[in-house]
């Protein structure tokens, strides 16, 4: 049976895909996990349960994405992530993605 809360949406023309789960982390709060993967179905960035997608948006060939953590919630991140390059950008740094949940831990 196919998860309904799964999706998957080609991003970037098509080199990239978003793929987003709403999760139910504790009783009626839900969290939107998101991960990339590349068009032949390699992990890019891993789905993280602590990490709420709230917006993306493509700008040229990265995908900006705004998040919180789970379960403070007090604060929004911004990120521009380059799937190509397996980098991301915060706070005018270039970052590899494998250093992604380490860079947000709370």
């Amino acid at each position: 049976m196919k998860n309904p809360y799964l999706k998957e949406q080609a991003i970037l023309n098509g080199h990239f895909r978003l793929i987003t789960e709403d999760v139910e982390a504790r009783a009626s709060q839900w969290v939107k996990e998101f991960g990339i993967n590349d068009a032949s179905g390699n992990v890019v960035l891993n789905m993280e349960n602590s990490i709420n997608l709230d917006s993306f948006e493509e700008t040229g060939n990265k995908l900006k994405v705004r998040f919180q953590i789970f379960p403070i919630g007090a604060k929004q991140y911004e990120v521009e992530i380059d799937p190509a390059n397996q980098t991301f950008i915060y706070n005018g740094k270039t970052i590899p993605l494998n250093l992604f949940k380490e860079t947000f831990k709370g």
